[in-house]
């Protein structure tokens, strides 16, 4: 086995997950709320750091998985749209 290189059954559960498709987009936001609450403002600069982590770990999967979290950070941080009530 070459040296750093992790075989499948060593990988965390979320990147089996993630491989799979199974992430749901329920835990997506899940992780996004726990981001924020640590990271307040700078949530949606460390889901880009943890890509840029991935990336550099050769990891696609937890790319796209952090991808998601990002997104998803973005979303809850928009200011609300519409009509005040």
């Amino acid at each position: 086995m070459k040296s750093g290189s992790r075989c499948q059954a060593e990988r965390p559960l979320w990147v089996l997950k993630a491989v799979r498709g199974m992430i749901s987009d329920l835990d997506i936001y899940r992780a996004a709320n726990l981001l924020i609450e640590r990271h307040g403002a700078d949530a949606v600069i460390e889901a880009a750091r943890m890509i840029d982590r991935m990336l550099d770990h050769g990891d696609p999967e937890g790319q796209r998985v952090w991808q998601r979290i990002k997104r998803a950070i973005e979303a809850l941080q928009a200011p609300a749209s519409g009509l005040p009530h």
